[in-house]
């Protein structure tokens, strides 16, 4: 098996567990690293700047953010929010992966709690009381599905309610359809990232040292290491490998490109 890394990995650690899996049958297996001095250096630096955007920039999101869902000073805790973040950055002009690592931040530091991929399920509320549903000329299907809807969810006229039955595929249509006529309000399953409010919306923030200078360093050492490990042609791969991992007298492997070269 041939494993190639198209990209440099942010460390070795990811580097090494990427590399394994090339085998993991028992047959012999080659992992080649492609890399480009200038282009991968210049790439891989900017992702330290991507995945630690600075403190004032972390700030300006978290501000932005709360913004954009309508979240007063003070207020907000306890509640959330699904957040689309292609709207979010597009209403509020911010760089998409630099806002996503600043969300992750305000996380670590206790502010929030940001998931990515969080998953809704269908929601639907009545809006039209059942005596007034004969002037709306339904369609049997529509009715029949309007019946079990009240019949299984006692809320539905309140507020909207988690329904299974969307799940279905002619279900859904139906539910668009009523939904466009106004007869309830719809809200089908979708995909995106949520926010909770772990605290209420601060005025300052205080990002500390072991939330992100420290996180930064580490993960600037972990990046530096693979540098050197790609640039470097004087020492077995396997042995730079383990002795990172702090086995330091590991013999050559004679099969790496450095071996080989030797």
């Amino acid at each position: 098996m041939l494993f190639i890394h198209v990209d440099l990995p942010n460390s070795l650690e990811s580097y090494y567990q990427e590399a394994g899996r090339a085998g993991r049958d028992g047959e012999t297996a080659y992992a080649v690293l492609l890399f480009n001095p200038n282009e991968d250096k210049a790439k891989i630096k900017k992702r330290i700047v991507d995945t630690y955007p600075p403190k004032e920039f972390v700030e300006m999101v978290y501000h932005k953010t709360m913004d954009f869902l309508q979240i007063g000073a003070g207020s907000g805790l306890g509640h959330r929010f699904m957040l689309h973040m292609d709207q979010l950055c597009h209403v509020m002009k911010l760089p998409v992966l630099q806002t996503y690592s600043a969300l992750h931040i305000l996380t670590q530091a206790g502010y929030i709690d940001f998931e990515e991929e969080y998953e809704t399920q269908p929601r639907v509320q009545v809006k039209v009381p059942r005596h007034h549903l004969g002037e709306y000329n339904l369609s049997r299907e529509q009715i029949e599905l309007l019946d079990i809807l009240m019949r299984s969810y006692s809320g539905i006229y309140t507020e909207l309610q988690y329904v299974r039955e969307a799940d279905n595929k002619d279900t859904h249509q139906l539910l668009v359809s009523l939904a466009q006529r106004g007869i309830i309000t719809y809200i089908p399953r979708s995909v995106g990232c949520s926010l909770s409010m772990t605290k209420e919306r601060e005025v300052d923030l205080y990002l500390s040292p072991a939330i992100f200078e420290e996180r930064q360093m580490r993960f600037i050492s972990k990046i530096n290491a693979m540098l050197e490990y790609a640039e470097q042609n004087q020492f077995c791969r396997e042995q730079v490998l383990l002795a990172y991992f702090g086995e330091r007298d590991a013999i050559p492997c004679g099969h790496c490109d450095v071996c080989i070269a030797q």
